[in-house]
């Protein structure tokens, strides 16, 4: 590990070149789980915000199939179900069919295949609802 002769700068570097390994590692690994685990207000609401809120959001003139999904009650109708092959909103996301398809194919911007993993994750996880954030209370960080 060491030679005969090194310096006690070389073998200080040394050992700092190892520390620093070990704390960028130990850094990408909570970073990855930070990002592993869906936050329904940084992850899932700006998805159905841009895909799904002009037909199920809050605007009664333009709302379709009475379905609100901005809306705790809403979102617990149709992504309750964890296993996606009985939940019919993952279905509806799959389908090819233009008449079972959402958004639909005339929508203003189709979903990427991101945004479907996303939500394919928080499903998966329970589809857990928060409130919007500027209704939460201020949360110190730990």
């Amino acid at each position: 590990m060491y030679e005969v002769g090194m310096t006690m700068t070389a073998i200080f570097l040394h050992c700092a070149e190892t520390i620093s390994g070990i704390l960028i590692h130990i850094f990408f690994v909570v970073f990855y789980l930070h990002l592993s685990k869906n936050q329904f207000n940084r992850d899932i609401r700006p998805i159905l915000s841009a895909h799904c809120y002009q037909c199920h959001g809050p605007d009664e003139e333009n709302r379709q199939a009475d379905l609100r999904l901005d809306t705790e009650s809403g979102i617990n109708d149709v992504f309750a179900e964890t296993e996606l092959d009985r939940n019919t909103a993952w279905q509806r996301l799959q389908s090819k069919d233009p008449d079972e398809q959402m958004p639909p194919p005339t929508a203003h911007a189709q979903i990427t295949e991101q945004e479907i993993e996303r939500l394919r994750h928080w499903i998966r996880n329970g589809a857990p609802f928060e409130e919007h954030w500027s209704f939460l209370a201020p949360v110190a960080s730990p």
